[in-house]
């Protein structure tokens, strides 16, 4: 028996070995053929990938199929379903010329320099870096402007912080600047890519896209990172909104809390050399508002200990901004 054979046993084990109707199998067709034409408009980075993401595609028909016969559905996978019918419905944000979209974010994120910078007879020297980041977006992306400003670090000993001081750490990070870029005719990493609105083929895609890349992070961070760059875009369209967070539920989180204001928190566990607890907490129409990345156990390396929240930031849902303030 083939691996292929086992998937099909095993997910006929559990539907039941349901018999599908006629229009289950054009369905079950036209997902394949949704996955056919999307790998035909990949990069040719993602074409050489192309039987890696059309067995995929063609694993995902079939587990749909049984999903739709009777398998049923997971409930925290029926709650994300809510928020991306939600996204679909809430329709394209319309910027009109000399409007702008703009988006403020606090973050604090894990900063690691070398040791030897600072005068340590150590491999490395980790700390958190906070920053609020505004960013102004003109229609369809071809003009950004992003104001940053750097706060205070937080170090994990006495003596990383006295040695960053003494050694003028602060000038390279520029803490307590503002610095304003602006950029013209800008593209981002995946524009020349049109992603799929099906979920289980847009999931195929990003596979192929990152399936040979990064090997030593698993395999649902790295699908996790895809989906939250492509959430994150203000222009990012309604209805591949509305997949994405379908596809959130395929990544099959380990817990989905709702939260008093109306929000959901995702919670994935991550395993491999730096185990973590990630948890996005989005809008009731699609928009992440909130991450925060929690180490489970220690890091040896960087002498951080378990506990350690090594990545948070807080999102303002996109707003109209009628100009630009001056860079």
């Amino acid at each position: 028996m083939t691996e292929f054979d086992d998937i099909l046993k095993r997910l006929r084990d559990e539907a039941g070995d349901p018999v599908p109707t006629e229009a289950d199998r054009r369905a079950a067709r036209a997902r394949l053929d949704a996955a056919v034409t999307a790998e035909r408009g990949h990069t040719r980075r993602a074409r050489a990938l192309r039987w890696f993401a059309a067995a995929a595609a063609v694993v995902a028909v079939v587990a749909g199929s049984l999903w739709v016969l009777g398998l049923g559905r997971i409930p925290a996978v029926a709650s994300l379903e809510e928020i991306a019918r939600a996204a679909r419905e809430a329709g394209p944000l319309d910027v009109p010329d000399g409007a702008f979209l703009y988006v403020r974010a606090e973050e604090t994120s894990l900063a690691v320099r070398p040791g030897s910078e600072f005068g340590l007879d150590v491999d490395w020297l980790p700390y958190l870096l906070p920053t609020i980041t505004e960013t102004w977006t003109g229609p369809a992306g071809r003009f950004v402007q992003i104001r940053t400003t750097v706060g205070t670090p937080r170090f994990f000993h006495p003596a990383a912080e006295a040695a960053y001081r003494a050694a003028d750490g602060g000038d390279a990070d520029r803490v307590g600047q503002t610095t304003t870029e602006r950029f013209t005719d800008v593209a981002g990493p995946y524009d020349d890519i049109t992603w799929s609105t099906d979920a289980e083929t847009l999931l195929a895609q990003i596979d192929a896209v990152t399936g040979s890349e990064d090997q030593q992070r698993p395999a649902r961070e790295r699908r996790l990172d895809v989906v939250l760059d492509l959430l994150r875009d203000p222009l990012t369209e309604p209805e591949l909104r509305g997949a994405l967070i379908e596809t959130l539920g395929l990544l099959g989180p380990d817990e989905v809390t709702p939260q008093p204001e109306g929000s959901t928190t995702l919670t994935f566990l991550t395993a491999g050399e730096r185990s973590v607890r990630i948890q996005i907490t989005i809008t009731t129409d699609g928009w992440p508002i909130g991450e925060r990345h929690t180490l489970l156990v220690d890091d040896t390396e960087l002498g951080i200990p378990a506990g350690t929240v090594i990545d948070e930031s807080h999102r303002e849902p996109p707003q109209l901004a009628d100009r630009l303030p001056e860079p």
